[in-house]
């Protein structure tokens, strides 16, 4: 699994803005437990690649080890989503900061309302789904106490009573 695609370059450009020097990049990766082997590709890149780039580097690194660089990435989504330390940003960039901040927020917002929305539709399909295998089990019931009474007529041996039977079981049919 991976970040959908809007939110990890909200979170690129506000890491970004937030954090800003490359190496305070790369230590905020490594406290949200960016696995070794991606942190020794993004010290390499640091010198001559921009931030954003190294941060999308390591989504997509993160993506190729499944579950568990999910994990990571969203640790570093939640890390930088509750982000309050303002007062170690430069009052020149501090602006620039918070807008992306606030927009990573609203991304996250909408997102996890998405989410939200998708788990609720697959739990109501889900019941609808078992109330359905559930109706059909009761109708298998209900067919084969049919059969039984059919076979239990089909055997009298008077016309008119395995008639008038057939007639009462025709009724309970329709």
């Amino acid at each position: 699994m991976r970040l959908p695609q809007d939110v990890a370059n909200l979170l690129a450009v506000a890491i970004r803005d937030v954090i800003w020097f490359k190496q305070n990049v790369s230590a905020f990766l490594d406290a949200c437990g960016v696995p070794k082997s991606i942190m020794l590709e993004v010290r390499r890149m640091q010198r001559d690649t921009p931030t954003i780039k190294i941060v999308h580097h390591v989504f997509d690194q993160l993506a190729e080890k499944g579950d568990e660089g999910f994990n990571v990435a969203k640790r570093l989504l939640t890390k930088l989503y509750y982000w309050n330390d303002f007062h170690t940003i430069p009052t020149d960039r501090k602006e620039q900061a918070m807008v992306s901040l606030k927009a990573l927020r609203e991304a996250y917002k909408r997102y996890e309302a998405q989410e939200d929305y998708q788990k609720e539709q697959e739990r109501k399909m889900h019941a609808e789904r078992a109330e359905r295998s559930r109706l059909t089990k009761l109708d298998h019931v209900k067919l084969q106490s049919f059969r039984d009474e059919f076979d239990c007529i089909h055997a009298l041996k008077n016309r008119q009573e395995r008639g008038n039977q057939f007639q009462d079981l025709m009724n309970k049919i329709f």
